[in-house]
């Protein structure tokens, strides 16, 4: 949920350390998820390990 918030009050014009001061975390941490969020979409706020969600093999290839 914190990571929808940073995303969201990005969006809103917020400066950076206000919403570290407001979720309760670190400035590298915003840089981090705002970044996720630009390289990956809603797939790179998902999930512990940083990184773009990967596609999943279609079961015809898993198959094969």
């Amino acid at each position: 949920m914190a990571r929808a918030r940073i995303v969201l009050w990005t969006g809103e014009g917020q400066r950076r350390k206000h919403i570290a001061e407001l979720v309760g975390v670190s400035l590298p941490t915003v840089d981090r998820w705002r970044r996720q969020y630009v390289e990956c979409g809603v797939a790179g706020l998902t999930g512990r390990k940083p990184g773009c969600g990967g596609d999943q093999v279609p079961p015809r290839t898993r198959g094969a």
